[in-house]
């Protein structure tokens, strides 16, 4: 097959615009991963809006920022990329729901530092249940009389995360992302 100078031409343009378009959706990828991570930083959804609060307290979604350094972005192809987070609980907290637990009767949330590295099984001191139903505490028991009970887990039947959209495009987005879109594609044409 033999191609004429007009058609090895038009191949050409062809194959420089979709470069083009390339390096234009790696730009907004790019874009989109920090967006998305200074809005978890400042616990605002992509419109602004702020996190609603969980029934644990803080209405923010970092705790020790493991969610907000896995926003990542893949190319996919020429024309397709994809930006996310690869830990389990980012799909959750975009879309919401209800944990329940899968082996056991109850749920043990760890409520003190101490209890973040155990499961109450492995916990290294004894630990008594208290309170009545559903408001279940496992706690270590005070010595004396005058030594305060210390509260490690809080024991419940489910967990509801409400819906905080943390992931996505919101209107602030739309002029930068134009920018980069013009920017990177017409870079080389003109």
């Amino acid at each position: 097959m033999y191609l004429t100078l007009k058609q090895l031409a038009d191949k050409m343009a062809m194959a420089e615009r979709q470069m083009n378009v390339r390096v234009a959706l790696e730009g907004v990828c790019k874009y989109s991963v920090q967006a998305n991570k200074r809005r978890l930083t400042r616990g605002v959804d992509p419109d602004g809006k702020p996190f609603i609060r969980s029934k644990w307290g803080r209405g923010k979604m970092v705790d020790k920022g493991h969610l907000r350094k896995s926003v990542s972005y893949t190319m996919l192809s020429d024309n397709s990329g994809v930006v996310g987070s690869n830990i389990i609980y980012g799909r959750i907290h975009q879309l919401g729901g209800i944990i329940r637990p899968r082996n056991a009767k109850m749920l043990a949330i760890p409520v003190s530092a101490k209890a973040r590295g155990y499961r109450p099984r492995q916990f290294p001191d004894d630990l008594v249940c208290v309170g009545k139903y559903p408001r279940l505490w496992l706690v270590k028991p005070g010595v004396r009389k005058t030594t305060a009970w210390r509260f490690h887990y809080m024991l419940v039947l489910k967990v509801v995360i409400p819906q905080r959209r943390w992931l996505g495009v919101g209107r602030e987005d739309e002029a930068p992302i134009k920018k980069i879109m013009v920017d990177k594609c017409l870079r080389r044409i003109f």
